[in-house]
């Protein structure tokens, strides 16, 4: 079409990506819901035990955890497990995630004094 194109047209980003040849994937995504013990007020999350967890996958299968008795030591095995499910994913989706599942999510991660990046991964409110 000889367009006349000039360096500075690119960012040094589009630059490196075609020079190198690389591809970008599809992220690997997850629908993740959650409940928690809605005897205490979300202004107060840190309190609020996680109940339950589900992931949904794209290709339609479902993972859950269940609180098996209400002590931290619980809550954490259970924080555990779905930590281990999203260590197989990029993006994970939630309704409303931004002003609840993933604000809960996070108090209580603090408050269990677990050592999870949540950085890992991409947080993705579908609201």
């Amino acid at each position: 079409m000889q367009i006349p194109t000039f360096e500075a047209d690119l960012s040094p980003v589009k630059r490196w990506l075609i020079d190198s040849g690389a591809i970008i994937q599809k992220p690997r995504s997850v629908y993740l819901d959650m409940e928690w013990d809605s005897r205490v007020p979300f202004s107060e999350k840190e309190r609020a035990r996680i109940l339950c967890w589900g992931l949904t996958f794209p290709n339609g299968e479902r993972v859950g955890g269940m609180l098996e008795e209400d002590t931290p030591e619980a809550e954490r095995e259970l924080l555990l497990d779905l930590f281990y499910e999203l260590a197989h994913v990029d993006q994970v989706l939630a309704w409303n995630g931004d002003r609840a599942d993933f604000e809960m999510l996070k108090a209580r991660i603090e408050r269990l004094g677990l050592q999870i990046d949540m950085r890992r991964w991409l947080w993705l409110d579908h609201m």
